[in-house]
């Protein structure tokens, strides 16, 4: 496996389990009253549903297992799952900002830009195989 689509699937795999964390444990490690989960509150880490942050965030995890496996379309489900968090982030970050929103951004980013180099890798014959690779005898 290439060193691209390995950091891809650390990336999605440290991008969906900062997501469970923060939709599951709502600011406990910073000390921010929050609404439980739930609730679909403006103050929330992120602006959708915690219900689907929370899905894009196992979707992630399950992507990650996926590309593991060596399926590599999965890595475009990735860049669409990682994008769609972005967005949420951007558009809670009006609301809360601070430095779990900016990490939260920062690894949704890193995160579309493996899985995107990844998933346009060389798909080709490798050179050994390839059929123009004829032995020469004389």
């Amino acid at each position: 496996m290439s060193r691209v689509r390995s950091l891809a699937i650390v990336m999605n795999v440290l991008e969906g389990a900062w997501v469970v964390y923060y939709v599951l444990f709502p600011w406990s490690s910073i000390g921010l009253s929050v609404p439980p989960f739930g609730t679909s509150s403006p103050s929330l880490l992120y602006s959708a549903l915690p219900e689907v942050v929370l899905a894009i965030g196992v979707l992630l995890l399950v992507d990650a297992a996926v590309c593991r496996r060596g399926y590599w379309p999965a890595f475009f489900g990735g860049v669409v799952l990682s994008a769609g968090l972005l967005v949420s982030t951007a558009m809670a970050y009006s609301t809360l900002g601070g430095i779990p929103l900016v990490l939260g951004m920062l690894l949704s980013i890193i995160g579309a830009v493996a899985d995107f180099l990844a998933a346009r890798g060389r798909h080709g014959i490798p050179e050994e195989a390839n059929p123009m690779n004829l032995p020469v005898f004389g």
